[in-house]
């Protein structure tokens, strides 16, 4: 047997709709059209122009709503509000439900098509719910009482889907229907996704317009192309968007080259995989190897690398895949090494001269990636000796140098770590020049050593021995007086 009942609506504000109730409701917050039919605001970013007072429904699209930021509906424009209310069937049969008005310039919509007659209708399985929104339509200037007469329809007792009936049914027990996607792309790049009739605990794929979270100065991207959610409910929307550059990882090891979020409620998902791609001229613009492209995902004041694999190259673009537990923001990025002094040290604080002193300093890469880096020895804030050391992520090394330097107080440095203060004896009488060699030996996991010597010139003034001069001096003149009384002679 099939039954109708229908519901009217009236306008009693401009732009706001009120929905009265035609009993009590059918589940907490809602507004009761039928027996087995009810309404609810929805859970979504729309959702906030509904409310409930008095235990109607109301849209509110005016300034007065608090619960929205805006001052009405745009005139001269057509506005488009997705998933504002929710309609629910509770009864044991399936139910076709439309809506009817008296203006020409709001229609209503839900599951991608308009549900405004009992031809354009939705059907709604045994405890299915389907969330509707509508455009509103100002070009031709009006924006003051668009609605007078608005009609919600609930025919039930419908034939099921199987039976040939509209669309498929939602949240109920036993369909197999494929979920609806609805995307909607913002002028800002947002990418919005209402998702109905999805099977609780399956992956829904959502493959809208490529979303670029990153580009370089020459147009080169990184784009976010689709994503796999799984579902914890049936119906829910989803939004994604590019975030400023300003999330940071924190700590070392990330170079950040762009972040996004997923806004999605509490509950309706349980995570999934993020489909990427880059182009080569990208990551060889930027100097990043495929096999260090990373997605981080921020949760609970803390980030956390996803698992990032690459899934193949097409069309020029390196394909990834990023498995998430959860929706909030995320950053791309870029593992690279994060090299660290500490523990620098000399063996002794004074030497003779011409003697040597030992510096020793732990150098350790603390990135997220392999990398090479350059330790300089540094006397007096200039480099006297450098050693190019190489490691693995997380792991660290004993640089050693050996150091001839000149007398003198020196300020001894192991890259900008200070070793401390190395104070060298006087040079001997009589020395012109010496010469200051140093020594690196770099020793990982106690299995290795290289080393490396250089010698440089050490600058030092020559000593003048003015009594061993005199002399000299004398014994020029004394020959001088010799040569002349020898001559006078001849």
């Amino acid at each position: 047997m099939r039954h109708l009942a229908v519901a009217v609506f009236a306008l009693f504000l401009a732009g706001t709709l009120a929905f009265p109730s035609l009993g009590a409701p059918l589940f907490a917050g809602g507004d009761h059209v039928s027996e087995h039919v009810s309404l609810a605001p929805a859970d979504s970013p729309h959702g906030d122009y509904a409310y409930m007072r008095d235990g109607d429904l109301v849209v509110d699209l005016t300034a007065s709503n608090p619960d929205v930021s805006g001052a009405g509906i745009n005139p001269n424009a057509v506005t488009r509000f997705d998933r504002v209310f929710l309609i629910r069937h509770n009864g044991s049969e399936y139910a076709d439900v439309w809506v009817t008005d008296d203006s020409p310039d709001v229609t209503f919509y839900a599951r991608g098509h308009a549900i405004q007659s009992v031809g354009e209708n939705v059907t709604l399985a045994p405890n299915g719910t389907v969330a509707v929104g509508f455009t509103v339509d100002t070009r031709d200037g009006a924006t003051d009482g668009l609605i007078q007469d608005l009609t919600v329809h609930a025919r039930v007792g419908g034939p099921s889907p199987s039976d040939g009936g509209d669309k498929g049914g939602n949240g109920g027990e036993g369909t197999s229907a494929p979920p609806t996607v609805q995307s909607t792309a913002g002028d800002d790049g947002t990418l919005d996704y209402a998702v109905n009739d999805a099977a609780v605990g399956e992956s829904v794929t959502l493959d809208g317009s490529p979303l670029t979270v990153a580009q370089d100065g020459q147009g080169e991207t990184v784009t976010l192309d689709g994503i796999d959610v799984n579902a914890q409910r049936s119906s829910f929307d989803l939004s994604v968007s590019r975030r400023d550059n300003s999330l940071r990882v924190g700590g070392r090891g990330v170079d950040e080259l762009g972040a996004f979020g997923v806004d999605v409620a509490d509950g309706a998902t349980d995570g999934g995989r993020f489909q990427f791609s880059v182009s080569q001229a990208y990551l060889e613009r930027a100097d990043v190897s495929r096999d260090r492209f990373v997605v981080y995902h921020g949760a609970d004041d803390d980030w956390r690398a996803l698992e990032t694999t690459v899934a193949g190259s097409r069309d020029g673009r390196v394909r990834f895949v990023a498995e998430t537990d959860g929706f909030s923001p995320f950053v791309v990025g870029a593992r690279v090494p994060a090299f660290a002094v500490s523990n620098a040290s000399l063996a002794t604080q004074s030497v003779p001269a011409n003697e040597s002193a030992s510096v020793r300093a732990t150098v350790r890469n603390e990135g997220a990636a392999r990398g090479t880096e350059s330790v300089a020895l540094r006397v007096d804030g200039a480099t006297v000796a450098t050693r190019s050391v190489s490691l693995a992520r997380d792991t660290m090394t004993t640089v050693t140098f050996t150091l001839n330097a000149t007398p003198g107080e020196h300020r001894v440095a192991v890259g900008n770590t200070s070793a401390g203060t190395l104070s060298v004896g006087a040079v001997p009488s009589g020395t012109i020049a010496g010469t200051s060699e140093s020594e690196t030996t770099t020793t990982t996991s106690g299995t290795s050593t290289e080393s490396t010597r250089t010698r440089e010139a050490v600058a030092e003034p020559a000593a003048i021995e003015w009594r061993a001069l005199s002399g000299l001096l004398g014994a020029l003149v004394l020959v001088a007086g010799l040569l002349a009384a020898w001559r006078r002679w001849r």
